[in-house]
């Protein structure tokens, strides 16, 4: 599995799989979103303050998924997780290549996890699903998350969505990891 910087040919990928109700119910904006507004947003994204990646399976190049952060404060040294979404129909191609169930969403998660404190230089990393979301309770404790209580944010149309915040620190990171950053 890689994670890399989208690509024009990635944009409408992006948005179909931003854009089914499967996906975008857990979006904190969880309306459609045009292909032109997604196309102009993920060319001009403010990097590397924002990002979004594409998660492909290595020797395919198969597309996965997504996922990235929001508001990397480098004088803090904090950004927000998520924007985690997988591409199911490619999964099952991998699984059956494979012949295993895979966890492309743990991978992802992990090797995301381990970049931002590796090279990105994070003290804390944090983020927020919606709190039905089980599955997204399950990929952030298996990569250390910490859950730090319940929350709420306002959705676009005014409805209030129930959230879990979560945070892992670099220091329980370091004491709970089996990855180390390169010297």
């Amino acid at each position: 599995m890689t994670l890399n910087w989208p690509t024009k040919n990635d944009y409408d990928a992006l948005t179909a799989l931003r854009n089914r109700p499967g996906t975008r119910k857990w979006f904190l904006d969880d309306r459609e979103v045009s292909v032109e507004e997604s196309r102009r947003w993920l060319r001009d994204m403010p990097r590397p303050r924002d990002a979004l990646l594409v998660i492909r399976e290595s020797s395919s190049e198969t597309f996965l998924g997504s996922i990235g952060w929001t508001n990397w404060d480098t004088s803090a040294g904090t950004a927000t997780f998520g924007r985690l979404a997988i591409e199911r129909s490619g999964l099952r191609r991998l699984a059956a290549k494979l012949g295993a169930p895979v966890s492309i969403a743990v991978d992802a998660a992990t090797a995301l996890r381990d970049f931002a404190f590796c090279e990105m230089g994070l003290v804390a990393l944090d983020t927020w699903y919606a709190a039905d979301n089980t599955l997204a309770a399950k990929v952030n404790a298996s990569v250390g998350m910490v859950v730090t209580g319940p929350d709420s944010l306002v959705r676009p149309g005014g409805q209030l969505l129930p959230i879990t915040r979560a945070t892992l620190t670099r220091a329980r990171w370091i004491g709970h990891s089996t990855s180390a950053c390169r010297t």
